[in-house]
């Protein structure tokens, strides 16, 4: 099912600096054609876990080897991320914001 974005600035929402309309797009993709959830294999694992160490990211080694969660792709996805990350308006109130004057007087003491 296709979802609808309202890309407008007059919302406040400015579709090129955030993440959703690319999940919406990825969920539309999932939806076509249904992935189903799968561990890795122990083969994988084997192979990845070691390239992990070496690069230093022991932590993210260790979670390959013991971690046994699925991903999960499901028609309520989306609506759980918004839910967890809300998505507000990008028009910040500036009223307490230098001037342009303040801040060109900071750098000539600055530097």
């Amino acid at each position: 099912m296709p979802h609808a974005t309202n890309c407008s600035k007059e919302n406040g929402n400015l579709c090129g600096t955030n993440a959703w309309p690319k999940e919406i797009a990825r969920q539309d993709k999932l939806a076509a054609k249904p992935l189903s959830a799968s561990s890795r294999t122990s083969d994988k694992k084997d192979a990845m876990a070691p390239k992990q160490a070496r690069a230093g990211k022991l932590s993210k080694a260790n979670q390959t080897v013991f971690s046994v969660l699925k991903p999960t792709f499901g028609h309520n996805t989306l609506h759980k991320l918004q839910e967890k990350t809300p998505f507000g308006s990008v028009v910040f109130d500036k009223q307490f914001w230098p001037t342009t004057d303040a801040l060109d007087e900071m750098r000539r003491h600055d530097g």
